[in-house]
């Protein structure tokens, strides 16, 4: 899977990945999960189908990430029923995984 990073958000992941001697994938589906879980707990409000929007947000990234099956089943459906594409998908899920973890 392909997600387009910020590089504040590139920044994070990686210095995650030198403080816990793990990989980028694995720190992203950790994030998935978290978020996943965060977003299970919310009502989740769909709109009328459209199809997804080019956001474009310059200066993006693109990194090479690998996800279960399930993680990227769920990204699907997230993404049809939002609006929003996989990779603004994957992006919100980091944030919200880095969020939560500095508020700790």
């Amino acid at each position: 899977m392909l997600f387009g990073l910020t590089q504040e958000l590139l920044k994070k992941l990686e210095n995650e990945v030198k403080k816990t001697h793990s990989s980028r994938s694995n720190i992203s589906r950790k994030a998935i999960d978290s978020y996943w879980l965060y977003r299970n707990k919310q009502q989740i409000v769909h709109p009328p189908f459209q199809f997804s929007k080019k956001n474009v947000t310059l200066g993006l990234k693109t990194v090479s990430i690998t996800i279960r099956r399930d993680q990227a089943s769920w990204l699907r459906s997230m993404s049809e029923t939002t609006g929003r594409t996989i990779s603004e998908m994957g992006r919100n899920a980091l944030e919200f995984y880095f969020s939560k973890r500095e508020t700790q």
